[in-house]
């Protein structure tokens, strides 16, 4: 059976969830993952997407970080890639995304 496409406040509330009980992140850790995910709804939001997927993960990081090398990003910066793979984690749909920037940089 077909899974039911979830909304993006879904994915981020099951993201807060998985970061609170599996990884005993505090709350304050929580708020600012939601801050950083607020930058992927903007970007839902311009480009007029409605349901998060990995896709849309992989595309707003490369529209972000085209052409840079991972370890040379700033720590906001590595926190927000975190952000997506958190998101994307929390609905099963996890792509390293590190290797989607360093692959970027071979092309």
């Amino acid at each position: 059976m077909e899974e039911k496409c979830k909304t993006f406040e879904q994915i981020t509330l099951g993201a807060a969830d998985c970061l609170r009980k599996k990884r005993s992140r505090s709350e304050g850790t929580i708020r600012h993952y939601n801050v950083l995910w607020r930058k992927v709804k903007r970007y839902m939001e311009f480009n007029e997407i409605e349901h998060f997927e990995s896709k849309v993960g992989k595309d707003y990081l490369l529209q972000e970080y085209d052409n840079c090398d991972y370890s040379k990003l700033s720590k906001h910066d590595k926190d927000i890639v975190r952000g997506v793979n958190v998101l994307n984690i929390s609905d099963k749909l996890y792509i390293p995304f590190r290797s989607i920037l360093y692959s970027s940089n071979r092309d």
